[in-house]
């Protein structure tokens, strides 16, 4: 029976944004009789695709689950309402997408969230736009570039925007948990315009990240992102957490928490902000 040869690729889906980047390869796939089978055979199972037979249906099937896709991305959307002593409306929709082609790979994040207080007459917008471009010169080893632009009512800068760039290595790799661990580092530049004229809104900034996959069953999995990017007049640092889980097929739902900490917000903001989510997922 032909077996698919799969070379292991590189890395999976943060967060948490505007747009590119990569790594991963894989290698083309190949077929070889198992052991014991005769030339015949072999032949035989040559022309099994174009077989009906359960064997051959099996074999198809288990190759299209293992051969990993160019392009996968998710749609989510989410909504909640309260009445009563606190009446509020929350709604909030996120597309994100990969795709993987040799040694490059591109990651991109679009998030929305609008959250309406009939209480005290007040709202609260927030837009994210993010993008990663990598590139895997070795099997463990990468360079990336990333952009994250950041718009949010509750705070007093008008946005922030950040670029980076730099070095990751995935530092843990485990088939038998199928788990991974990456980070990266590297300088970026953050542009971040308020009214006070007093606060710098152009830095240089030095960036370090962790990300951790865990697929804990073939239906649910675990992502965690840490990262910080320091300016000498504002550090931020944010942490995102997300279990996802599959309901029928393509449908799934996920429960993703994000906190972001400033160590010194603009104007009267909050220093610390957390955006708590359940959405139902569309996965392609």
């Amino acid at each position: 029976m032909p077996v698919t040869k799969l070379a292991h690729f590189f890395s999976r889906r943060t967060g948490p944004i505007l747009l590119l980047s990569a790594l991963t390869a894989f290698s083309t796939p190949s077929s070889f009789a198992e052991d014991g089978a005769s030339e015949t055979e072999a032949n035989s199972n040559k022309e099994c695709p174009a077989c009906e037979c359960q064997a051959c249906e099996e074999q198809i099937a288990e190759s299209a689950i293992k051969t990993p896709k160019e392009f996968t991305g998710s749609l989510q959307l989410g909504a909640s309402i309260s009445s009563g002593d606190t009446e509020e409306f929350t709604e909030n929709g996120a597309f994100n997408f990969k795709y993987m082609r040799n040694k490059m790979s591109y990651t991109g994040l679009l998030s929305a969230l609008y959250n309406y207080s009939r209480t005290d007459d007040d709202h609260n917008e927030r837009y994210q736009a993010q993008g990663q471009a990598q590139y895997a010169f070795t099997k463990k080893n990468y360079l990336f570039v990333n952009t994250n632009l950041i718009t949010d009512s509750s705070d007093e800068y008008d946005y922030i925007w950040e670029s980076q760039t730099g070095y990751g290595r995935r530092l843990f790799n485990s088939e038998k948990f199928h788990m991974t661990l990456d980070a990266q580092a590297g300088p970026g530049y953050r542009i971040a315009p308020t009214s006070d004229e007093e606060v710098k809104d152009q830095q240089v900034t030095l960036n370090g990240s962790v990300i951790y996959n865990w697929q804990i069953t073939e239906a649910t999995s675990f992502n965690e992102t840490i990262s910080t990017s320091y300016a000498e007049s504002d550090t931020i640092t944010t942490a995102k957490t997300a279990l996802t889980t599959t309901v029928y097929k393509s449908l799934g739902l996920q429960f993703s928490s994000s906190l972001t900490h400033h160590t010194n917000a603009a104007g009267s903001s909050h220093n610390t902000n957390t955006y708590n989510t359940i959405n139902l997922i569309y996965g392609f």
